[in-house]
């Protein structure tokens, strides 16, 4: 599952890889940004709890929100 993460990452600039290594994007602003989605998004779960998929794949089955 990390390496799906990684990639998604990388598809976004945020990290490199090379060889068995992962590094960090040297572009601090993009950085920054991520991280405050980050934060963002972790507030809205403390307030709201985490979304569940297995919740919104029966909601999307049964038509129910």
């Amino acid at each position: 599952m990390i390496v799906m993460v990684l990639s998604r990452l990388e598809d976004r600039a945020l990290v490199r890889h090379k060889g068995a290594y992962w590094a960090l994007t040297d572009d601090l602003e993009r950085l920054r940004q991520a991280y405050d989605v980050h934060g963002a998004n972790q507030l809205f779960n403390d307030l709201y709890r985490a979304e569940n998929r297995d919740e919104w794949i029966e909601a999307s089955e049964n038509g129910t929100e």
